[in-house]
């Protein structure tokens, strides 16, 4: 009898681990159609072939073309590391961060999205005679940093990133769902105009 308890014991186990799995692919996916979709600019990309398969970085990071840094963020004010509620206000073609705060109710007064997560700001530089300046940068940190797509995909996207001119708009972009939880969730990449969706292994 306790031959065959042991087995079933295990069975049962094994059968409540993939209820739950199942049960958290649903309500994520459920999460990602409900939420508000909103297309971010992304820098970096790194295709690896790693054991969980190949994957991209999404770096949302863009310049800030010499504007000031928004609120929470700046030299003086370097933010509250990944922590924090992120603002996101529509910026032309895409959103950017409009600010971060320590509470939602903070946060939303400088964007009509806020998300979970941090930013970082690096303020613009004048150009000198000796140095050319920089127009500064801006990143969002959303815990939306990897993508995974299969190797031809990966090295394309690679390609395309590399193969820009310096002080060119990135032609990559990050689709992700801001959630009523206040999460972000990726959904996807806009490459060269293609949409490309996001791969759930």
């Amino acid at each position: 009898m306790s031959f065959l308890t042991a087995p079933l014991r295990i069975l049962a186990v094994a059968l409540l681990c993939a209820a739950a799995l199942i049960a958290l692919v649903v309500r994520e996916g459920a999460a990602r159609v409900s939420g508000t979709e909103i297309v971010m600019r992304m820098e970096a990309v790194d295709p690896r072939a790693l054991l969980t398969g190949h994957y991209v970085i999404v770096a949302l990071q863009e310049p800030l073309d010499n504007a000031p840094c928004p609120p929470g963020l700046g030299e003086n004010d370097p933010g509250l590391g990944d922590n924090a509620w992120v603002a996101l206000a529509p910026h032309g073609d895409h959103y950017s961060v409009a600010g971060v705060a320590e509470t939602r109710e903070g946060a939303s007064a400088h964007g009509p999205l806020v998300a979970r997560g941090g930013a970082f700001c690096t303020p613009a530089r004048p150009k000198t005679d000796g140095d050319d300046g920089f127009p500064g940068a801006l990143r969002a940190e959303l815990g939306t940093e990897r993508f995974h797509i299969n190797q031809q995909q990966a090295e394309r996207i690679d390609e395309i990133m590399r193969g820009r001119e310096a002080g060119e708009p990135s032609p990559v972009s990050a689709i992700l769902s801001i959630g009523q939880d206040g999460r972000a969730r990726l959904t996807g990449l806009i490459v060269e105009g293609e949409r490309v969706e996001l791969a759930l292994y």
